[in-house]
This record gives structure tokens, sequence and C-alpha cells, in this order.
């Protein structure tokens, strides 16, 4: 079975990673023989360099404003990112140690001969904020963003028994897509730190609008899409999610993200749901699994929820379905009634996904950061996404990169989201986001200007999932 690319004269080959002490790689060609090959890389020489990796890149642990800002600013001005010299210099460092020397032999006489090669990659926690893209086979030769096709590959265990098939694009191409942008925090999220993605006067605001009104989208009042910076719950979703018949045929959502550590069901969406306790029916009233957010000046922070908390809508909520369905309660049944099913009812039949879920988000791809791959990225796979695009990091905002270069003319987050947004419209959505990658590249390189930072290209991956419905796992 060859697996859906953009074209049909590619060769991939299957990169698979292991961390028990040490990081062991292998990979296989998928041609004859399918010969498995493997490499053990020492801990000693992937660990320190991954912590220098991280060191480099804005981390949110909080909702703390002022703690991003600072981490921001560092990342800016003082991590690899922030100079074309310091990024070369640890990007080759990462490529002699993450690419053995059989590898880069083999992709070398393989793109010689003029195969165009897709590297399918599943990265192992230690190994999952790599840029693959940023690696190098010779210290001053291309990346191999120039060389390969590079995309993130679920484990196979996503394809097994997987709750529903991707939608083909050539049927789906033409039916309306759903923008959920910088939706409306309720002031319990606020009270905790959380804040607006956009701000009044943003330009990314202005450009979305402006792309989404060209775009084949639906404009639908009863559901308020498309929805930017308003009112919009997991339940909005859900009626737009289920409503056309056929489905629709993508998903683009940003905003908040947020995951804790070796917790991958806790990744979740951050729209405007607040804790229902069963009385009731506002539209922002929900039941959910995921754990309640409230200010942090609340003493009772670690009770159960209570009205009025923030309810993220989490990767174990788009799973199982926003509360256990083998509970048969009279509670439980006003929660099915919320959605009017009536019954009880999984993720995937609460939001079936489209074909094409973008998620620009601060590290909407965090799946592969835990031992066991879970996350948004594979509850929406499950849902029924052949593609999605999210980020392997946590994103500079416009307004930080405009700070450091005294210039408010540099939008390099909104020029990501607008590309990715036209890229998931087209019937070659991988290639057109490469074609941008590239071109940031060689601004990069050309100019070192921190507005040309892979901090912000380099970030995004895409996970593809396509229908393997004859995957058996023994």
């Amino acid at each position: 079975m060859n697996v859906p690319t953009d074209h049909t004269d590619v060769l991939d080959v299957i990169v698979r990673m292991a961390d028990a002490h040490h990081t062991y790689l292998s990979w296989i060609w998928m041609r004859d023989p399918f010969t498995q090959q493997a490499e053990r890389i020492d801990a000693g020489l992937i660990a320190p360099l991954v912590a220098e990796l991280d060191a480099s890149l804005i981390e949110v642990g909080s909702f703390d404003e002022r703690r991003d800002e600072n981490a921001t600013v560092r990342a800016l001005t003082r991590g690899a990112f922030a100079d074309l010299h310091t990024e070369q210099d640890l990007s080759w460092r990462l490529s002699r140690v993450m690419l053995p020397q059989r590898l880069q032999q083999q992709l070398r006489e393989i793109l010689d001969a003029g195969i165009r090669v897709r590297m399918r990659i599943t990265p192992s926690p230690r190994c999952s904020r790599i840029p693959w893209e940023l690696l190098m086979l010779d210290k001053q030769g291309p990346r191999l963003l120039e060389l390969v096709d590079i995309v993130l590959d679920p484990p196979v265990t996503a394809h097994a028994g997987r709750s529903r098939l991707p939608a083909p694009w050539e049927q789906v191409r033409t039916y309306p897509a759903v923008h959920i942008v910088d939706p409306l925090l309720p002031s319990s999220a606020r009270d905790a730190g959380l804040k607006q993605v956009l701000g009044a006067g943003s330009v990314l605001k202005e450009r979305l609008k402006a792309a989404i009104t060209a775009d084949a989208t639906v404009v639908e009042q009863r559901m308020k899409l498309p929805a930017i910076q308003s009112t919009f719950t997991r339940r909005h979703l859900s009626r737009a999610l289920r409503k056309y018949e056929g489905g629709l045929s993508r998903l683009f959502y940003m905003g908040h993200v947020s995951s804790a550590t070796d917790e991958p069901g806790s990744a979740s969406l951050h729209l405007s749901d607040e804790y229902w306790n069963g009385t009731g029916k506002k539209i922002t009233d929900v039941w959910g699994m995921s754990g309640p957010v409230r200010g942090n000046e609340d003493e009772n922070n670690h009770q159960p929820a209570q009205p009025g908390d923030h309810m993220p809508l989490s990767a174990l909520d788009l799973l199982l379905g926003t509360t256990d369905v083998r509970l048969d309660t009279e509670t439980t049944a006003r929660v099915w009634d919320l959605y009017e099913t009536g019954k009880a009812t999984y993720g995937h039949e609460l939001w079936p996904m489209p074909p094409r879920v973008a998620m620009i988000a601060c590290e909407g791809g965090a799946d592969f950061r835990s031992s066991e791959t879970f996350g948004l990225v594979m509850a929406m796979v499950d849902a029924g996404a052949e593609i999605v695009t999210t980020t392997r990091w946590p994103l500079p905002t416009d307004y930080a990169i405009q700070q450091v270069t005294g210039s408010s003319e540099h939008t390099p987050t909104t020029d990501l989201a607008v590309t990715v947004d036209h890229a998931h419209s087209q019937d070659e959505p991988l290639t057109e986001i490469r074609t941008w990658q590239r071109e940031q590249l060689q601004r990069w390189q050309n100019s070192g200007a921190i507005e040309h930072t892979p901090l912000v290209w380099a970030s995004v991956t895409s996970t593809v999932a396509p229908d393997r419905s004859d995957t058996v796992i023994e």
C-alpha cells in the first residue's frame, strides 16, 4: 500500500525513535528489500544538545503573562535562534548526532539519482522538538528542508481501530471551512492569567478577516462563523462540525493551547467554556474532562470544578465525548441534551474532524513529548483528520518581535497563520507550506534578521495520517 502524498513520484523513508536512557533511531526505505536499519544515539551526546535547544525556545510553563514576556524576549535576543551563526552551529551539531552516517550516505545516493524523498518521522519524547528541517548533510550544505519533504508520522496504533476515517479531499474540497480565531475567554480564565491572543487592532485579525472573506468558507450567523474574537464554545464547535451533510473541508484554530507535563490527555484548546453543574443552559455551560482553570489567587485552586470555572476542551474530551459514555446517570443524560444527541456520544461523533486541521497555538503538537503519544493531534486524527498542521514549540507574538526590531512592519507570526490557512485550502497543502518555509530560510540565511528567525517558521509541523484501514495490530 502506498501512502498518499502531494505527488506520486516520491520515495518514503520511515524514521522511528525510542528513548531508553539512550535514544534508538531506526529507518526503513519503502522499496525492496524493505530492510530496517538502526543506530544507537548515546544519551551523553543527545541530551546536552536537546537541553541547549530547549533553552533557546520560549518556555510557557504557566499563565503568568510577565513570565511569558520575559521568556520571549530572552529567546529573541539571546537564544540560538536569535543569531544566524549560533543557529547554524546548533543545527550542525544536531545533524552530526541525529543523522547516522549510513542514513546520510543513503540520502545522498538517492537524492543524487534524482529521486524525491519524503521523511516520515515519529520522534521520541526527547527528540520531539528537534527541527529536522534545519538539519544538514554537510556543514556548509543545504538544509534538509531544501532537500527532502518532512512530515510527522503518527504511531501505527493511531490507525488501528480508528474511530473515523478521513474524507477524501477531492470529495470535500469545495465544502465549507470553520475558522476559530482567539475565542473570547471567560473571566475565570483571564483571572488565571490567560489573555486574548489578538489585540484590539491586531494586524492578524484584519488580515484573517480579509482572507476568510475571500475564501470559499461558510459565514453562518447562528453559529457565529467565522468566529474571530467572539464567544465560541465546544457546543458551537460541535454544532458547526456536525451541521453540514457530507462534512466540512477544514478547521482552522488560532488561540491558546495548554498541556500538563507527562499528562498527554490534558492537552486542551481554550474556548469560551465554563463549568456546568447540571442546572441551567447557558451557551457557555459545559461538562468536561479537563481540570478547571480559575484565578491563581483562589485558595481552593485544587478543589473540584465549580460553576464559572473555565473548562478547556481537552484531548480526552475529543476522544471520549466530554464525559464517560459508560455512565448512565441523570446528570450525564442532561450533558447529552446540551448537544442534542439524546444519548451517550463519543468524541468523534460530537466533533467529527474534517480532513484538514490547522492549530496555530503554543505547542499545539505536544503529543510526541509524552512516552504515550497522545494529545490534541492524535485525538483529531482519530476523529477523522488526515493532515494536522501545528507547531512543535511556542511562538513569539508579532508584538514581541516588533519590540525587539523597533519596527511595526514585521508580522512573522501573522504571516505563518495566513500561509497555513491558505495552504490548507489548496490541493497540495504541504508543498505550499514547504515553499513558504524555504523562502523564509533564504531570507534568514541572507540577512540573519530576527524578523526571519526560524523560531517562527521552523516551528511548523504537519502530521499526516491518511486512510490506512488495512492496518492490523497483532
